[in-house]
């Protein structure tokens, strides 16, 4: 079943994007077919005792089905980056160059360790170890997969121009001061993020004005699972927990993670919401301050 999970990952699907590509017939539920049909896609050679047991691994409250939560949940046991959405991956590497100050030509001498001018697969995954150790070898590896357009084993430097656009270009300009509505111009195709459309103070207030009982009800979990008498640990070490990238913030990949840890079902424009909610200022990052707010 790792296996399985880690190849999901490196496909750049999230769980939910495949479980929706697997339902055929659009029920909400996985049949024994249907899933049987998605494991063999990615491992052929098992046997039918091995999709049994996979089969009842997966479904947790053994009602013959499989439900988009009890699939959801399974994978990202396994492979926990696996919620966590191609383009935002991409997006929090963005930010990592930024916060390093570094330009395209920098980081390119940096990823290519023996200046040969291409990017072998080890140079990316040893760079990405370094650069943004948060982030699983099978997360770099959908990433490199991405941008290596015929499957070659290196990245030249035009294919690491792209992945460099793509990520600074995803990252919010807004962060410096400006406001409202942040725009990305893509190279070669559009893409939804969360970071580019990140909402402005006055679009703030008009979302808390028009908070539904969903947003409460998401946030109340959250924080209910967060809590001293559920998890045992302080509000401030549960921050620094989830702070992988050790910023002193939240960035959009780190919040997402952990509300879909929990409500794996929500998709971006309901990530994009509660974000903002608790983005108290807008800032697209959230502070320790904004958290303890929300969640203590």
């Amino acid at each position: 079943m790792r296996r399985i999970a880690s190849a999901v990952v490196r496909g750049g699907k999230t769980p939910m994007e495949l479980f929706d590509a697997v339902d055929t017939n659009h029920d909400g539920e996985l049949s024994r077919t249907e899933l049987e049909r998605v494991l063999r896609s990615f491992q052929p050679d098992l046997t039918a005792l091995d999709i049994l047991i996979i089969f009842d691994t997966f479904d947790a409250d053994h009602s013959g089905t499989v439900s988009s939560h009890e699939f959801c949940t399974a994978l990202d046991k396994l492979a926990p980056g696996a919620f966590v959405t191609l383009e935002k991956k991409i997006e929090h590497l963005g930010k990592h160059f930024q916060q390093l100050g570094l330009g395209f030509h920098d980081s390119f001498r940096a990823f290519d360790y023996d200046a040969d001018g291409i990017l072998c697969n080890a140079e990316w995954h040893e760079a990405i170890r370094h650069l943004a150790p948060e982030l699983t070898w099978d997360g770099a590896e959908a990433i490199f997969r991405k941008f290596d357009k015929h499957s070659k084993g290196f990245l030249n430097l035009a294919e690491f121009f792209s992945f460099f656009e793509r990520s600074n270009r995803t990252t919010p300009r807004c962060m410096s001061g400006m406001t409202g509505r942040c725009h990305s111009q893509n190279i070669g195709e559009t893409f939804p993020t969360l970071l580019c459309s990140r909402v402005s103070p006055r679009e703030i207030a008009a979302v808390k004005s028009f908070q539904k009982s969903w947003h409460e009800d998401v946030l109340d979990t959250v924080k209910d699972c967060l809590s001293f008498a559920r998890s045992g640990v302080a509000i401030y070490e549960v921050f620094a927990r989830l702070n992988t990238s050790k910023s002193g913030f939240l960035d959009s990949y780190e919040f997402d993670r952990m509300v879909l840890a929990y409500y794996p079902e929500l998709v971006q424009h309901h990530l994009q919401q509660l974000f903002a909610i608790v983005n108290r200022s807008g800032s697209g990052q959230i502070t320790q301050s904004e958290f303890i707010q929300q969640f203590a």
